[in-house]
């Protein structure tokens, strides 16, 4: 899971990067924008893949790592801002608004589809938690919503890291004390 998340910023951090560079570059040509075209698709891709993880991971019944899924959100803090910025402001400026403007059908809904690289496993985390009866069912609803809204993502991720983390969150089997485990060990011998 930490693989695919690492893989998720670094694709989605070589959108921009390739777009300064295109820009950048001295002998600009307009078929330069099939490469951050093309990196796009990649990390739609890899989204893709980390939402397929989360499923497989909700299956296996595996624990939530809430922590690092929000480290990888943090992470992407910075592209998110820039993203909004940068699109933001280049729509205002009047004789760059049409180009900026004719990308927007692509960048939004690119941008919204990243999110759920990161919030696919924050969901599965709910998932096997609601599971084993550990939250119910209306905080599952509670915090999927908010896991697939900007900005509230982010700010429920840090709520479930320090609500879920792992020395409060102890699965079954270890909820005996290790002297009880041990005192029942010896009166199965008796």
């Amino acid at each position: 899971m930490k693989r695919l998340l690492a893989l998720l910023a670094i694709s989605v951090y070589s959108v921009p990067l390739s777009l300064f560079l295109i820009f950048t570059l001295p002998d600009f040509a307009a078929g330069k924008f099939f490469i951050p075209i093309g990196l796009m698709v990649v990390a739609c891709c890899i989204v893709v893949v980390n939402i397929i993880g989360a499923l497989y991971s909700a299956a296996r019944n595996k624990k939530p790592r809430f922590l690092a899924v929000l480290i990888v959100k943090l992470i992407l803090v910075p592209f998110y801002i820039v993203n909004f910025v940068i699109w933001a402001g280049g729509s205002m400026i009047f004789h760059i608004a049409i180009i900026f403007i004719s990308f927007l059908p692509i960048v939004i809904p690119y941008t919204l589809f990243t999110i759920l690289g990161t919030s696919a496993h924050n969901i599965s985390g709910l998932i096997v938690m609601r599971r084993n009866g550990q939250i119910s069912t209306k905080q599952l609803v509670f915090h999927s919503i908010l896991q697939l809204i900007s900005v509230l993502d982010v700010i429920d991720s840090i709520v479930l890291a320090i609500k879920f983390r792992p020395s409060r969150y102890k699965p079954e089997i270890d909820q005996q004390p290790l002297v009880a485990h041990h005192l029942n060990s010896e009166q199965a011998n008796t």
